[in-house]
């Protein structure tokens, strides 16, 4: 494979390199939030991960947002919370 030289201004390389720190930042803050909630939530611990109302929430089961009953107690999985909002992008 041929090398081709590059030459990139200092003021556009740390430009490179503050886009890139955003964006690995937004990774982390990401990853952690999905650490602080368990896999299976319950209803108000899943409107909080999504940032929504716990009426909004039911809206969404109505929707058709998957949740697991047994015994009378009810969770979501923190997988089809993700699902459900990537089903529904425009």
């Amino acid at each position: 494979m041929q090398m081709i030289p590059l030459q990139i201004s200092d003021d556009a390389l740390e430009s490179i390199r503050a886009e890139m720190l955003a964006s690995a930042k937004e990774a982390f803050e990401q990853t952690a939030k999905q650490q602080a909630f368990p896999k299976f939530m319950t209803k108000d611990q899943a409107a909080k991960y999504l940032h929504v109302s716990f009426k909004t929430l039911q809206k969404y089961v109505v929707l058709g947002l998957p949740v697991i009953e047994v015994d009378g107690i009810q969770r979501l999985d923190r997988n089809d919370l993700d699902n459900f909002y990537q089903s529904h992008k425009i």
